[in-house]
């Protein structure tokens, strides 16, 4: 009886032994975003070294779940809505800190209506510039200010009747047309 108890002692000290001892949970890691300044519609690359470990159990812009795919084992790429405005952007897991970062999504707030072209408009020299034919020559919309410029009669042959303006073929060239194989160049001046 004693030699019993004393093998289920030592059984049971053997088991205990080979038992893992418990472990403590890792510190949370913090995540970051690569750019916080993005166009709403595309995505952004957040990096973690809790990512290691496990995937998290959510990305949450606002309050909205999201997916994500993985690079590596420390990054997500991950798409976000066409939603411009500041929002919170948090990554939902017990091994990331739970502090959610400001990211900002820029698109189209609104939309306004231009100045009246006849024929076709052209893109000028910058992204913001519009040249077309205007109710009286050659015409100038700023797309970013709405301001509107329109050159002198002199600018602009009237026997082209507004068919049509291009791009001419040096840097700063306006081409006006007439629809009969007749082009006149001018240089763009910016008033």
């Amino acid at each position: 009886m004693r030699r019993s108890k004393a093998l289920t002692l030592g059984v049971g000290l053997v088991l205990a032994g080979c038992a893992d001892p418990p472990t403590a949970q890792p510190d949370p890691q913090p995540f970051a975003v690569m750019s916080s300044d993005v166009w709403s519609g595309t995505s952004v690359t957040i990096k973690s070294a809790g990512f290691v470990d496990a995937d998290p159990s959510a990305v949450l812009l606002d309050d909205d779940s999201l997916s994500y795919t993985r690079v590596d084992d420390s990054t997500l790429h991950v798409p976000v809505p066409d939603s411009p405005g500041s929002h919170e952007l948090r990554v939902v897991s017990s091994l990331i800190q739970s502090t959610p970062v400001s990211i900002k999504l820029n698109g189209f707030l609104s939309a306004s209506e231009g100045p009246v072209f006849q024929g076709r408009a052209v893109r000028g020299a910058y992204l913001t510039e519009l040249y077309g034919n205007g109710p009286l020559g050659l015409r100038r919309w700023n797309v970013s200010t709405g301001a509107t410029y329109d050159y002198p009669v002199s600018m602009h042959d009237p026997r082209l009747g507004g068919r049509g303006v291009g791009r001419g073929t040096h840097l700063g060239e306006l081409v006006l047309m007439d629809g009969t194989d007749c082009a006149r160049c001018f240089m763009r001046q910016d008033s």
